[in-house]
């Protein structure tokens, strides 16, 4: 199952890789978007990581390993955060937090009201 959000179109959907042995896990990346009027997912053929020697002088390579748009970025930490058992869905967090402070702060206001 995909899992929708509202990082510019993108899904992510993040499995463990049990074919392989431990330690792995599969990414799917598609993003929906309007190809000529007509919504269309296009989904991210899949990558395969070649490894380069480098000289160890090197700190980094002149080009990443890797560039992300900043909507995927956002898409594949939430989908990572829940993979990982965080949280996923970061905004729904943060309004859970903001509820609950304001509840705090009703009761703090209640404990320290004078009487008269």
């Amino acid at each position: 199952m995909w899992i929708v959000n509202d990082f510019g179109g993108w899904r992510v959907y993040v499995q463990r890789d049990w074919t392989s042995g431990a330690g792995r896990f599969g990414v799917w990346l598609a993003q929906r978007r309007f190809v000529d009027g007509a919504p269309r997912t296009q989904i991210v053929e899949p990558v395969t990581f070649t490894m380069a020697d480098h000289d160890e002088a090197v700190v980094l390579p002149g080009r990443p390993s890797l560039t992300l748009d900043d909507d995927l970025g956002k898409a594949l930490l939430d989908e990572l955060a829940g993979y990982y058992g965080g949280t996923g869905e970061l905004r729904s967090l943060r309004k859970d937090y903001d509820a609950e402070r304001a509840r705090v702060d009703k009761f703090i206001a209640h404990l320290t009201r004078v009487q008269s």
